[in-house]
């Protein structure tokens, strides 16, 4: 196992103060501060003792002259006792600089020793009791001196004066504190060593021995040094520092643990980096690669010794390196800002030189490492080559650019529906150019919002059509849509089930079928036009020839009847006694005359009907010009009040006219005459029909338009009646179709109108209508 430098490299120290040479200096610091404290105190107590002693004395004196020098029968001193008495005292106690003996009255009875320059002041100490038995009294710098009474048995016999000198006090007090000092001394040594071995044995000697077992000095691995300390563990007593030791024990038992743990984590980490086909490296804050796994060879063809003295700077363009540094500003501002984010990782793409001088695309991922003071300190980073990754994504989004070409070049709506959501997914332009609506507005429609919703084209159908197409497959089918404005249009749908991505989808082929049903229509109309006119021309002569007879019969009956101006009419009546006024008035008596006109209007209007059924049978051969279609449009609104009796029906003239004419429309061939009659047809279906329903401010609009791309002009009649439902409108231009009462109308005006501009003229013709909105008859001429 290697060794953990790190212990050794920074564990270096300064020889100085053992721990031993440390507790001693404090034992004996400790000490002399006590000894100190004790001298001091000890001063004071002596001091007092002292004081005490001289107390003590002066009592001594008192009573040994209360029973030597008194005479207790009389109570009196005895004055030939005192002088020997005070004499003896004085010799024995060198401290004692005088002594002298006062009676009652304050005279000196005996005395002994250098007297002070001063007397004594009875008066300071007469009122002193016997329990005020000192009065120290202060003569020099040098002295004290102590006073007390002299009584028996309560009465004072006379006082006593003693003086001390201060010099012999501080002697005596001097020799006591050497004694002390000394004794103390010798105290202290003893204690010490007492101290110095025991403290040595149980103390100093199992710290240095751990202390030396731990310093080690970079000469021991961490596996000696445990089986060191281990083996010194089992020897020691569990004291405190018997705790530490084992605490040292598994401390580096600990250590080494992490250290094995470390090792296999760099092993792991090494094992990882060396073999991962990404690029793992860190570098410092200054941009300077302090790491780099070997595969930046096979990435970017450096060796590792190559790219770790090159700068990041030398392996990116221009952009890729001010896109990484902005990147890096932003994170550190981040971090400084004391936003979380800054330390998140952070994932971009850039490109790469490689040594070849090519490019290749990076995406990077990388993290800021933060010292023991949470700052920013090195930069973790892996590199990833995604250059097949960015060409596949190329050309994903080349093949995406082409199918969304497709998908919206294509003419027909291309609808994506999400089956689970409802919602539509995905739609091409064509489908919003078919339904009018912006792309974000139709992803949130579902197929019942684009439906008319008129039955079977609801929800309910849209259900069964989605079942049929999931059970077959696919299913095509004719279906009535309605666009944003609310029209309503046909279409055909290709539905087909499918998944993409993953999904249910349903992609659905809507194709605009409203002008091939309107064609269909037409066709189907052309047809019907066509057989009634070959039906026409088979029996025109079987018709007229008879109407012909039963009109010119019913035209001699009146004239034979009435006219009495024809000569053989009044010889008839002569011959059989009848006067012509008389026959005449019979006649109309009894409606004759009334009867034969209806005959002959009869025969009119039917030779008029199959006229017009001829009119199907041939093709015209007037003379076609060009025309404009605003004066055509004018000139006709100009005869339509004045070519028939329309009061009889109606008033054009209260009927308001709006025109919306194009500038741009060119001439139009056409037959003049045709294109009038056309227009009169409408122009009178539509007045009757606004008559009728009372429509209130009745209006027609007409407007002509160019239609470049078709090549076609058309022209629009628009009135506000009362509209026409759809089954009327599918069979407004079948002949004899008519919603007016008997007499009024032959259903044939719209038809022939409509076979004038679909056969004759080579153009088409529709009609616009719901109940309640009007109708709008739109016509369309080729240029």
């Amino acid at each position: 196992m290697k060794q953990d430098k790190g212990i050794t490299q920074n564990s270096t120290f300064k020889r100085g103060t053992g721990l031993f040479d440390k507790i001693l200096i404090l034992h004996v610091f400790s000490t002399t501060v006590l000894f100190l404290i004790i001298i001091v105190s000890y001063y004071f107590i002596e001091k007092n003792d002292y004081d005490n002693s001289l107390l003590n004395k002066s009592i001594l004196i008192h009573d040994l002259l209360e029973i030597s020098c008194v005479d207790p029968v009389v109570s009196t001193i005895a004055y030939d006792r005192i002088s020997p008495a005070i004499e003896t005292l004085y010799r024995k106690n060198q401290e004692i600089v005088y002594i002298e003996i006062y009676d009652d009255t304050a005279n000196i009875i005996a005395c002994v020793g250098n007297f002070p320059a001063h007397h004594l002041d009875i008066e300071k100490i007469v009122h002193l009791s016997r329990n005020q038995t000192i009065s120290e009294l202060q003569t020099n710098k040098n002295d004290y001196e102590l006073i007390t009474h002299l009584n028996v048995e309560d009465r004072h016999i006379g006082l006593i004066r003693i003086g001390v000198t201060k010099e012999y006090l501080q002697t005596q007090l001097e020799k006591n504190i050497l004694y002390f000092l000394g004794s103390f001394i010798i105290a202290i040594a003893l204690t010490s060593l007492v101290f110095y071995c025991f403290t040595n044995k149980w103390i100093v000697m199992p710290i240095i021995k751990v202390s030396k077992i731990m310093k080690n000095d970079g000469h021991d691995s961490l596996p000696t040094l445990f089986d060191k300390i281990k083996k010194y563990n089992i020897s020691i007593t569990k004291d405190e520092i018997g705790v530490m030791s084992i605490a040292f024990e598994r401390m580096i038992s600990s250590i080494m643990n992490r250290t094995r743990e470390k090792e296999k984590a760099e092993n792991r980490y090494r094992l990882i980096a060396e073999n991962v086909s990404d690029v793992i490296w860190t570098m410092d804050m200054n941009f300077v690669f302090t790491y780099i796994s070997p595969s930046i060879h096979q990435q970017n063809g450096y060796t590792v010794e190559e790219a770790m003295k090159i700068t990041p700077k030398d392996i990116m363009p221009p952009d890729s390196f001010k896109k990484a540094t902005n990147l890096h500003q932003k994170k550190l501002k981040s971090i400084e800002s004391g936003d979380p984010e800054g330390w998140e990782s952070t994932i971009f793409e850039i490109e790469q030189y490689r040594k070849d001088g090519t490019t290749i695309w990076t995406s990077i991922n990388i993290k800021f490492l933060p010292d023991l003071h949470l700052q920013p300190a090195s930069i973790l980073g892996i590199t990833r080559n995604i250059t097949d990754q960015k060409r596949a994504e190329s050309a994903l989004a080349k093949s995406e650019r082409n199918y969304r070409e497709i998908f919206n070049a294509t003419s027909d709506a291309l609808f994506i529906l999400d089956n689970e959501k409802n919602k539509f997914f995905d739609v091409n332009m064509s489908g919003l150019t078919m339904f009018g609506y912006e792309k974000q507005e139709l992803l949130k429609c579902t197929a019942t919002d684009i439906s008319s919703g008129i039955p079977p084209y609801d929800q309910k159908g849209i259900d069964e059509k989605t079942k049929k197409a999931v059970e077959e497959g696919s299913h095509i089918f004719e279906w009535q849509a309605k666009k944003k404005n609310g029209d309503i249009f046909w279409t055909e749908i290709n539905l087909k089930f499918s998944k993409i991505g993953n999904k249910e989808r349903m992609l659905s082929v809507v194709r605009d079928i409203n002008e091939r049903k309107k064609t269909r229509e037409m066709m189907v109309q052309s047809e019907k036009m066509l057989s009634v006119g070959g039906l026409a021309a088979g029996m025109a002569h079987e018709i007229n020839n008879p109407l012909a007879g039963m009109m010119q019969t019913a035209d001699v009956m009146s004239k034979r009847l009435t006219n009495i101006e024809i000569p053989a009419n009044m010889r008839a009546a002569e011959e059989i006694g009848i006067h012509m006024d008389d026959i005449k008035a019979f006649m109309e008596k009894r409606g004759i005359l009334r009867m034969i006109k209806t005959i002959n209007e009869s025969g009119a209007r039917m030779a008029a009907i199959v006229n017009n059924m001829l009119s199907f049978a041939r093709k015209s051969d007037t003379q076609v010009s060009s025309h404009s279609l605003s004066e055509l449009l004018d000139i006709t609104l100009e005869l339509a009040a004045t070519e028939f009796d329309l009061k009889k029906h109606y008033d054009f003239k209260m009927i308001e006219i709006k025109k919306e004419y194009d500038d741009t429309v060119p001439p139009v061939p056409c037959e003049r005459a045709k294109i009038q009659q056309v227009l009169l047809n409408i122009l009178r279906n539509g007045a009757q029909a606004m008559q009728e329903n009372q429509t209130p401010n009745p209006l027609f609009i007409v407007r002509t338009r160019f239609e470049k791309k078709r090549k076609m002009v058309s022209m629009t009649i628009q009135d506000n009646g009362p509209g026409m439902n759809e089954e009327t409108c599918k069979r407004v231009f079948e002949p004899f179709y008519t919603t007016k009462p008997v007499g009024i109308g032959t259903g044939l005006g719209l038809s022939v109108s409509y076979f004038i501009i679909t056969e004759n003229h080579a153009g088409e013709m529709s009609v616009e209508s719901t109940p309640g909105s009007g109708a709008k008859f739109i016509i369309r001429l080729p240029i």
